[in-house]
């Protein structure tokens, strides 16, 4: 019995303490307090996604988690000590327009009138709105928007953070994100790709609606992905833009989009007949490096003598090989050196149909051209 009561004991002291250390540190080295002295606030540390789905995790800027932290007002510094910084904190949904002015000039009435709530229905957010704080920071988890949300006019809100209860009479400024649009989780499938992937499908590109006309016509000439587009664009940039069918500048934006996709590790190689020269290049047509006399050389540069060769590849880019990444183009490069001349047809050949056999009926499309 004793030990729980000195237990009991030591815990009190220890709140007791940090909740004076923490008086002690609100009050301004001149000394004089202010009634109105607000040194506390919360503050999302990161921007939130501009566009968010219903029944999708809430997540900020590039995918990242939702940090909301409990700042000193003063110092801007986080608060990692004392009761508040272990509080619990609760996450609401705001009116779009509540406080747009970059300051934070509003009151906790204020604040709280410009909650959405929705009568008769559940509530708009699910998950883990009640968190709470660990030395001052916190992350938003699995909270999501509930799919009847998407239907509200306008479908345009904040999210905000808020202490769950006052703690020693000492208010905590709220928090609010930048404002959002919320649409239905289906606009996923319709959704452009703010970088695409070589694997998307083509229609993730701006300007092209899925299932729309230039869609359509893109499938019509066996351009499906985001790659295919990208090497039409090489093979045949002209063909392609009468393909398209767009604007000037509709045009521009939609091959610069396509060209912002990381090009990955994939590159291609091409060795012209007499098997003396070769070159390798990206899916962007960049120079990565060059094949002569049985030796591969790395390089950006193409020389006066090579020049040749890219538009060489594009004309027969049935004989362009593609590979996954460095390493396998290093042992076919290897192959082809310890081979020799005579033997470097036959593992051309060899590679070509290995690598080739899923691209042959595409690659033939592309250039219009039949293997006979």
């Amino acid at each position: 019995m004793e030990g729980l009561i000195g237990q009991i004991i030591q815990e009190e002291y220890e709140l007791m303490k940090n909740r004076i250390f923490t008086r002690i540190n609100r009050i301004p080295k001149d000394g004089i307090q202010t009634s109105d002295l607000r040194s506390m606030k919360l503050q999302f540390r990161n921007g939130i996604s501009r566009i968010i789905l219903t029944g999708e995790e809430i997540k900020g800027e590039e995918h990242t988690c939702i940090e909301v932290a409990l700042i000193d007002d003063t110092t801007g510094n986080v608060i990692d000590v004392g009761p508040e910084s272990s509080a619990n904190i609760e996450i609401v949904v705001l009116r779009g327009e509540f406080a747009a002015s970059e300051d934070d000039d509003w009151t906790a009435e204020n604040f709280n009138e410009n909650i959405v709530r929705v009568e008769g229905k559940m509530p708009i957010l699910a998950g883990n709105v009640i968190l709470k704080l660990q030395r001052g920071t916190c992350l938003l988890e699995n909270i999501k928007f509930r799919h009847h949300t998407s239907k509200m006019k306008p479908p345009v809100f904040r999210l905000g953070a808020r202490f769950v209860r006052i703690i020693d009479g000492v208010p905590v400024k709220e928090a609010k994100t930048e404002s959002f649009t919320v649409k239905d989780y289906r606009n996923k499938y319709f959704m452009k790709c703010e970088t695409p992937a070589l694997s998307d499908e083509v229609w993730r590109l701006k300007n092209i609606r899925k299932g729309g006309n230039i869609d359509n016509r893109l499938k019509d000439n066996k351009i499906y992905k985001v790659e295919d587009f990208l090497i039409r664009l090489l093979v045949d940039p002209k063909g392609l833009k009468r393909i398209v069918n767009l604007g000037a500048k509709k045009w521009e934006v939609t091959v610069n989009h396509a060209q912002a996709c990381p090009s990955d590790k994939r590159m291609y190689c091409y060795i012209n007949s007499q098997q003396q020269r070769g070159i390798v290049f990206n899916i962007l047509g960049q120079v990565l490096g060059l094949y002569s006399e049985n030796q591969y050389s790395p390089t950006n540069m193409l020389p006066e003598n090579h020049k040749d060769l890219l538009a060489s590849a594009y004309e027969h880019w049935e004989n362009t090989v593609p590979f996954d990444d460095e390493n396998t183009l290093h042992q076919h490069i290897t192959s082809l050196s310890g081979l020799g001349n005579a033997g470097t047809s036959e593992m051309m050949g060899e590679t070509s149909n290995r690598f080739l056999n899923s691209y042959s009926s595409q690659m033939m499309d592309l250039t219009g051209e039949s293997s006979g």
